[in-house]
């Protein structure tokens, strides 16, 4: 992905206090289910920082280093069903 964005950069859109970029699509496993225990899990009720959810499947915000709160588990939830349904 990164050497994607490097030769191809996404669209943005800069603002005077951001940069909007464009999404891009996911990068996928090999189509084998990753597995994953919950020792990265904990009680968020306030706004978190740091790594949480195997790579293949963290929540953007995660990704990028931004604060995050229990929002993220719809995210975990979307990945779930894409997972268990096989859709994207």
């Amino acid at each position: 992905m990164e050497e994607d964005e490097i030769s191809n950069p996404a669209p943005r859109k800069q603002l005077c206090d951001r940069t909007i970029y464009a999404t891009r699509a996911m990068p996928l496993s090999n189509g084998e289910p990753t597995l994953a225990d919950l020792g990265e899990a904990r009680l968020a009720g306030e706004k978190q920082t740091g790594l949480i959810m195997p790579s293949i499947y963290r929540a953007p915000e995660v990704m990028l280093g931004m604060i995050w709160d229990n929002k993220v588990d719809i995210w975990a939830l979307g990945q779930m069903v894409r997972l268990c349904t096989g859709r994207l």
